[in-house]
This record gives structure tokens, sequence and C-alpha cells, in this order.
């Protein structure tokens, strides 16, 4: 039997912005609301921008990526998203975790 992700913190927003998360996540979902390209990227405290793509207007990215703790949109106009991970995966984040 194939294990399900767990989604979870759901964010929005319009502009540029960073999303820090409690625990690491390894599944990104964001859509671009908006009428211009925006950029993203997902890392962690030490590297936050080890996974980075610019987005069309309209267009939404849901894949499995390298873990990471944060995401960074930067954008002009507005967007959605969520974060997923591995139902047996449970790690706090380097923002937890480094203080």
């Amino acid at each position: 039997m194939s294990e399900e992700s767990i989604a979870s913190n759901f964010f929005s927003g319009t502009g540029t912005k960073t999303f820090v998360f409690p625990i690491v996540c390894n599944e990104l979902v964001i859509v671009n609301d908006g009428y211009a390209t925006l950029t993203f990227a997902a890392g962690d405290k030490f590297t936050p921008s080890r996974f980075a793509l610019p987005l069309s207007p309209g267009d939404a990215f849901d894949e499995r990526i390298e873990a990471f703790d944060r995401v960074t949109v930067t954008a002009t106009g507005d967007y959605h998203g969520y974060i997923r991970r591995s139902p047996n995966e449970y790690r706090w984040s380097s923002e937890y975790l480094y203080k």
C-alpha cells in the first residue's frame, strides 16, 4: 500500500514574501494567480534558494523536491499554495533547531 502525503500550512500573498514552516517538507504546491511571472525558491536557513523556478501567470507547480522548511515568493501579483510531507517523516525546521 502506498503512503499518501500530508498537506499542511496553506499560504497566500501578494508581492514578495518568505514563508517559514515549523516542519521540514518535501512537496510544494504553488499557483500563480497574478498577471505576471513570479519566482519561487525553496530551501532552509542555510541555503534558502536551493530550488528556484519561475512560474508563469495561471500556472501551477505541484512536485516533490529536495527537503525544505521555507519558501520565498518574488511576485507583483497574487499567489497561493501549500506544503506536503511524507506521513512517516516529521522533522523540525532549521529555524526552530538553530536559534
